[in-house]
């Protein structure tokens, strides 16, 4: 893996490169090991919270990564929560159902996460899908994550939270939803061209008419490449009947949503999202 943290507390992380390693861990113990008959360097993943090795950190002939090693007491040493983990590469496939064994570590702080966070997911949705979650949106997204128990899916970890709690939200009406995303109202209209949007983006319904219009995420995918995870989803927008008329591969930015849930502004946040939230993922 290219990307470090330093505790298992931190939802922060950094791309690895010698500079920045040396920067974030000031060259200092635990990160810096020097009980063996060499130098080592460790850290934590990101993703599951397991302790990692760094490799070739001072080798400029070798390609400079991170790899799980349970040998070593910076991160967690937990086998149960690696064998979820993107970057191992043991992890079995995926379905949209698979479930963690059982609670562990890291799906209870995937939970956590999303409650303490929920306004910040709510706010990154709309920025990245360009969907503003109405309340009733909200709730009902929440009530089908709550139900399908979305943090215990297999392809869950700390750093994908808003993109499969959509996933794990299941299909939701566009109905009462700000569609922000220029590009899907006009998909929209080119389907149906008697709809239109009012000044809040809500989808303003053709008198006479019924308009079934839904949208969900499918087909997660996780692949490594060159160390780097490439993380994505389906948005499918469907009519009435299950008609397809929009689908969008959306890439995630786990940087972005890590930064923001970091932010130290929390001049905008919104305590009744988060309530929600806790009221039922309880």
């Amino acid at each position: 893996m290219n990307i470090f943290k330093l505790r298992t507390t931190d939802t922060e992380f950094f791309t690895l490169s010698k500079s920045e390693f040396e920067q974030k861990t000031a060259l200092k113990e635990p990160w810096y090991n020097h009980l063996a008959d060499h130098e080592r360097h460790f850290a934590v993943c990101p993703a599951c919270n397991n302790s990692t090795q760094i490799l070739h950190l001072y080798n400029e002939t070798q390609t400079l990564h991170a790899k799980h090693d349970l040998g070593v007491a910076v991160g967690r040493q937990d086998r149960q929560t690696l064998q979820y983990c993107p970057y191992y590469s043991g992890k079995s496939a995926m379905t949209e159902n698979s479930r963690r064994a059982n609670e562990d570590a890291v799906s209870f702080e995937i939970k956590r996460i999303l409650i303490d966070n929920f306004d910040r997911v709510i706010y990154f949705i709309k920025k990245t899908i360009g969907i503003r979650l109405s309340h009733r949106g909200q709730m009902a997204r929440l009530e089908n994550y709550q139900n399908s128990r979305g943090w215990l899916y297999t392809g869950a970890n700390l750093i994908n939270i808003p993109w499969i709690f959509l996933y794990q939200g299941r299909a939701g009406t566009l109905a009462g939803q700000g569609i922000t995303n220029e590009t899907i109202r006009d998909v929209l209209v080119a389907w149906d061209d008697d709809i239109t949007f009012d000044s809040y983006n809500q989808i303003v319904f053709p008198a006479g008419k019924y308009l079934d219009i839904n949208i969900s995420f499918l087909d997660h995918r996780q692949n490594i490449v060159d160390e780097t995870l490439d993380e994505s989803i389906a948005m499918r927008i469907t009519g009435n009947d299950g008609e397809v008329i929009h689908t969008e591969r959306i890439t995630f930015n786990h940087d972005y949503f890590t930064r923001l849930i970091n932010s130290g502004n929390h001049q905008f946040r919104n305590p009744e999202q988060v309530a929600l939230a806790a009221s039922i993922l309880k």
